[in-house]
């Protein structure tokens, strides 16, 4: 039996096709080279769709540990000669943590809204030690911790 070829979406393209965000997006980020055969079942889907939306590796990305574990492939795009796979959304989340853009805030925040965060998921994903280690991604994860935990206690108050 011969499978399609699979490139797994990550970025702001992913949050779209998977989670529901709406913030624009202007390309399709990879977290693999493309191989010459995805490359070509990219181009194949270019035609058959007539969308020319750029594809291409995205150089610097980090992911959770064992990520890879938790893809999921996005059915909905009925594509005959490619699978698309995306990050389940904590992991995703997290890698658009450590990119820390304004735009990649949004998009955080529009998953979140869409289907809240599990604070406990992202925290143990977080401490799995696997995902950068500068100052300044654990502030932006602390950000995004706190937003999540502030959140989580309003939320359980009693109404007065």
């Amino acid at each position: 039996m011969r499978s399609e070829p699979t490139t797994m979406a990550e970025g702001g393209a992913a949050a779209a096709l998977a989670y529901g965000a709406t913030r624009p997006t202007d390309d399709i980020d990879t977290f693999h080279p493309l191989t010459p055969v995805v490359q070509k079942a990219v181009e194949a889907a270019q035609r058959s769709t007539g969308l020319t939306i750029p594809v291409s590796f995205a150089a610097v990305a980090d992911a959770p540990y064992d990520f890879e574990d938790r893809l999921i492939p996005i059915r909905a795009l009925r594509l005959k000669r490619l699978t698309v796979v995306v990050p389940e959304r904590h992991d995703l989340v997290l890698m658009k943590t450590l990119r820390g853009y304004q735009h990649d805030v949004e998009v955080i925040e529009q998953i979140h809204q869409r289907q809240p965060l599990v604070f406990e998921v992202l925290r143990s994903r977080w401490k799995s030690g696997a995902i950068g280690g500068a100052p300044e991604l654990a502030v932006l994860a602390l950000l995004l911790f706190a937003t999540l935990v502030a959140e989580h206690l309003a939320a359980q108050a009693p109404r007065r």
